[in-house]
């Protein structure tokens, strides 16, 4: 659990940014969020920390001694982190990564060996989940570092970086929409499907798209495992929706081909996100370069 709370957090990053709608967007939060907790804490304390302006907020007297009491915790903390590194005789050679499949699968190996390359003695655990559970294990300290899609706004966790991925019908090479440059949806309902499941981040861009076409839809097979999906397509099984990096494989190698969708909006958010960006050690640091660059790297 965080020492220093999402609203003390909230409260600094506002006072800093001098507005609320300023500190949610630095925080991935909505404004009434940010407010909310802000609200909070001054009900906590008994006092007004802000003063609400027409064009900004700025802090009370005991909002000045809140904010410097929250910045001398922040010291500290520091201060104690290189103090137990400095008792474990070195910094920790070691980050746990929460991960969509696909991310584990094509982006994580070359981050590894990137990183390996900057720290050889760094080692990984690698925890694979959809992002709504891996972001929980973040928020609880049971991971350093999710990279996932579509993360909800929170105030337990910083985004790092971020990068949108296409998404885009997924064939056979041989089927009748490989040809085409540029796919409707209309184009795709009276083929055989095969759709991730309510766990996986598509889910709910695939209602959104196929909403007002359930009742035509010929579903195959329906499931949490990406790498069913792309072997049912291999076969001649169905036509799936999929995203860029979840078939970067097999699109390179010309086993299954990818079109993109013509509907506006056909893209998932891929972001790599850690509990609080000014408080990661090194390994941590050189962690989310390695990965944000393998990110940067892709061209969709």
């Amino acid at each position: 659990m965080p020492i220093i709370t999402a609203s003390a957090r909230c409260f600094e990053e506002t006072v800093r940014s001098g507005s609320i709608r300023k500190a949610s967007e630095v925080l991935n939060l909505s404004a009434s969020a940010v407010n909310r907790h802000i609200l909070n804490l001054e009900a906590e304390y008994g006092i007004v920390l802000l003063e609400r302006l027409p064009r900004g907020v700025v802090a009370t007297e005991a909002g000045r001694v809140l904010l410097a009491l929250i910045e001398k915790w922040r010291l500290e903390l520091d201060e104690t982190h290189r103090s137990l590194e400095i008792l474990r005789g070195k910094e920790k050679l070691h980050v746990s990564i929460g991960a969509n499949e696909s991310v584990a699968e094509h982006l994580f190996p070359a981050a590894l060996a990137a990183l390996r390359a900057a720290l050889p003695g760094i080692s990984c655990t690698v925890t694979v989940g959809g992002s709504d559970d891996l972001t929980a294990s973040l928020a609880a300290g049971r991971l350093d570092a999710v990279v996932a899609f579509n993360l909800r706004r929170s105030a337990d966790f910083w985004i790092v970086s971020s990068r949108d991925v296409p998404v885009g019908i997924v064939t056979t090479p041989d089927h009748p929409l490989a040809s085409k440059p540029a796919v409707t949806l209309s184009d795709c309902v009276d083929y055989p499907m095969v759709l991730a499941d309510d766990t996986l981040t598509l889910k709910p861009l695939l209602d959104a798209l196929l909403s007002g076409s359930i009742e035509r839809l010929d579903r195959v097979l329906t499931t949490n495992s990406i790498g069913l999906i792309k072997k049912a397509v291999a076969i001649g099984a169905g036509i799936s929706v999929l995203s860029a990096l979840d078939v970067v494989f097999e699109v390179g190698n010309r086993s299954l081909t990818m079109r993109t969708l013509s509907e506006p909006g056909m893209t998932q958010t891929l972001s790599v996100a850690v509990r609080d960006s000014r408080d990661m050690p090194p390994s941590l640091q050189r962690f989310c370069k390695a990965m944000t660059d393998q990110m940067n790297r892709r061209s969709w």
